[in-house]
């Protein structure tokens, strides 16, 4: 729980003030592109890189959504309209070989 704590603090350091109000108001709508990180998404998960996977809780109908988001391009849509559905397509790519692989020494890799 620290670790989250610690990224999403270091994070926020970088607030897009397009997006991200006084009060927690945001600009934009859950779902939405934006190159900033944005206060209202939560990280879950993160790889070597510094990529992120977020919760994203703004408001709108996509409120909830998982979202991809990377320092030098913003925001990007996922498959996933929320955790439940990221974790069964977990749960179901693990369940198939075809679907993941093992790779440098562990690594578990999608494809």
């Amino acid at each position: 729980m620290a670790g989250v704590r610690e990224r999403f603090a270091s994070l926020s350091r970088f607030a897009d003030q397009s997006c991200c109000g006084a009060g927690g108001t945001h600009a934009t709508a859950a779902g939405e592109r934006l190159i900033g990180f944005c206060t209202a998404t939560i990280p879950i998960c993160w790889d070597l890189a510094g990529d992120v996977l977020v919760v994203d809780l703004r408001d709108g109908a996509r409120h909830g959504c998982v979202m991809s988001w990377w320092a030098e391009d913003g925001y990007c849509e996922t498959a996933w309209g929320g955790t439940a559905a990221m974790l069964a397509d977990t749960a179901d790519r693990l369940d198939d070989p075809t679907r993941t692989a093992i790779v440098d020494g562990g690594t578990l890799q999608w494809t």
